[in-house]
């Protein structure tokens, strides 16, 4: 599996005039205080398409304008997946606000930056209800880092404390899975060529991907269900976990297809928190 270095300086020359192009209207709309949940959809989008990945979308969004996502977490290519799919705001640990570009990006769209420590568990859930006070969605990833993509992590409780406290409160479990490259399955010898997890270096990483062919990436909503039918935190978790993990399953299988049709995505106010 080899990695054109043509077609990756050409993807990340691309990608930086696509963020200087867009830079001065977002920057005027953020200082009119204007709705940019539209715009900041579009600029993902431009960076899936300049990257190459497809997104197919699979499921029904779930209706409501405060909805809590959770979602498995491979790489740092969901970021872009789910934020062309839905009008996002993302919120981040707080050591990416000093990454290079990545950090610089996070920072002009508005990011929460919060603390994923244990001690500050607490401090998590308060940072994601009152963003869903607020009548936002939040899509984070309850696994609290990325994974090796073959399988799904356990989910953590504690942000699922957010929906717990505000009843009728609809959280849908969500699967993220890049399945094909070029139109061919992608092997799990090749799996960590889009997985990027233990001590992977970013850079090299990325380098990369962008000189590879057209991505597929999979994305599938699972049935939404209310947090107050669940007796406590920790087995929303479970039973959140246990829909990701099978659809990841399911993806990784080839099985996609059995999956409902997609649904449209509406525009709804998101929050997406990047745990890599």
């Amino acid at each position: 599996m080899m990695s054109d270095p043509l077609l990756a300086v050409v993807r990340l020359v691309l990608l930086a005039l696509w963020t200087l192009i867009l830079l001065p209207p977002f920057l005027l709309m953020k200082t009119l205080r204007f709705d940019m949940s539209g715009f900041k959809r579009l600029y993902w989008q431009g960076v899936c398409r300049l990257a190459g990945i497809a997104v197919t979308v699979r499921g029904q969004l779930a209706p409501g304008r405060s909805v809590l996502f959770a979602s498995n977490h491979a790489s740092y290519l969901d970021v872009p997946v789910l934020g062309a799919r839905l009008p996002a705001v993302f919120a981040a640990k707080g050591d990416i606000a000093h990454w290079p570009v990545i950090g610089f990006i996070a920072r002009l769209g508005d990011t929460q930056f919060v603390q994923r420590k244990q001690s500050q568990a607490r401090n998590f859930a308060l940072s994601l209800g009152y963003r869903l006070k607020r009548g936002s969605s939040v899509v984070f990833f309850p696994e609290a880092t990325s994974s090796d993509g073959l399988r799904v992590l356990p989910f953590r409780p504690a942000g699922f404390e957010a929906a717990m406290r505000r009843p009728g409160t609809l959280v849908q479990p969500v699967s993220v899975v890049c399945t094909q490259l070029n139109g061919m399955p992608i092997y799990r010898s090749w799996r960590p060529h889009f997985s990027w997890y233990g001590d992977m270096e970013l850079g090299p990483h990325l380098w990369a991907f962008l000189g590879f062919g057209r991505t597929q990436v999979d994305l599938v909503l699972h049935p939404p269900v209310l947090a107050q039918d669940f007796a406590d935190r920790t087995q929303l978790a479970a039973h959140c976990e246990r829909a990701s993990a099978q659809g990841v399953a399911r993806l990784l299988a080839g099985a996609g297809a059995g999956e409902t049709a997609a649904g449209a995505v509406q525009d709804v106010p998101c929050l997406v928190e990047l745990a890599i």
